[in-house]
């Protein structure tokens, strides 16, 4: 597959000099009309010569999307990476909320007499701002 694009894809790794941001590349190793199929560019040789990895481990990805698991442009990559860290700030402060509300009423429940199966928490500022329709 000569011709067609290496793809990209940015994640974090953290190491004890901190977080570091870390491009991927993905190199093509089949395609159709509609899609290509990847893997990480140091896995070529393996997906190239085991047929059956390759496709237990192959990622499909389309070529016209915009949502995509990697891309042929390092700056839609990057976009990508930016939306994916946002939702997963997003979820972040969702569990912390959870954890925050469950921990404070634990005494609580461990103080009854009989434990609850069922326990309210309340609200903090993040998970009264849900909608819930």
């Amino acid at each position: 597959m000569s011709n067609a694009p290496d793809h990209f894809r940015y994640r974090t790794r953290l190491d004890e000099d901190g977080v570091h941001i870390v491009c991927d590349r993905y190199v093509v190793i089949g395609e159709t009309e509609h899609f290509y199929y990847v893997v990480r560019h140091d896995l070529e040789y393996l997906a190239r010569h085991s047929p059956a990895w390759a496709k237990a481990n192959r990622k499909r990805v389309s070529k016209t999307s915009g949502k995509r698991y990697c891309y042929p442009d390092k700056r839609d990559a990057l976009g990508s990476f930016r939306q994916r860290q946002k939702y997963r700030m997003s979820h972040a402060k969702t569990a912390m909320s959870q954890a925050q509300l469950s921990l404070a009423q634990l005494d609580t429940m461990l103080d009854a007499e009989q434990i609850p199966d069922f326990h309210p928490c309340g609200h903090d500022d993040h998970t009264s701002s849900f909608v819930w329709e």
